[in-house]
């Protein structure tokens, strides 16, 4: 079963997927990332360059491997399900991520908004090594 929100612990199982969105006053996604294993059990990495324009590359070998110790490093699984600023912001960016177990997924996501800086920085960090995956 996946719970949408955050968890006191890692979920249990291995890792599957991680998604990652962010987007702004533009008409598509500034970053938008997808990991995912396909039917024949390989990891993918979907991108979307523009609107509605998606590339998939392969997955370097251990990058779910890699995710998944982020994902330990910086406890993400304390994630807040939503951030917001203390005050009404009319523009800028919004964000979700979704990390999918086996056995449970880590939701969050925020308007003008983040998680405390070493939370912050596990997201850069994953989506850092997406980036340099289908930059190759």
């Amino acid at each position: 079963m996946f719970s949408l929100f955050s968890c006191s612990s890692k979920p249990a199982g291995d890792f599957k997927s991680y998604e990652f969105r962010k987007f702004g006053t533009r008409a598509f996604p500034e970053e938008n990332y997808r990991l995912y294993r396909s039917e024949s059990g390989e990891f993918l990495i979907e991108v979307e360059t523009g609107l509605d324009v998606f590339k998939t590359f392969p997955a370097p070998a251990a990058l779910s491997e890699k995710i998944d110790s982020i994902v330990t490093q910086y406890k993400l699984w304390r994630l807040k399900e939503h951030y917001k600023p203390p005050f009404k912001v009319l523009d800028g960016y919004s964000w979700t991520v979704r990390i999918g177990y086996e056995e449970g997924s880590i939701y969050s996501g925020g308007f003008n908004a983040w998680p405390r800086n070493k939370m912050r920085d596990g997201i850069k960090e994953i989506n850092a090594l997406l980036g340099e995956a289908v930059a190759e």
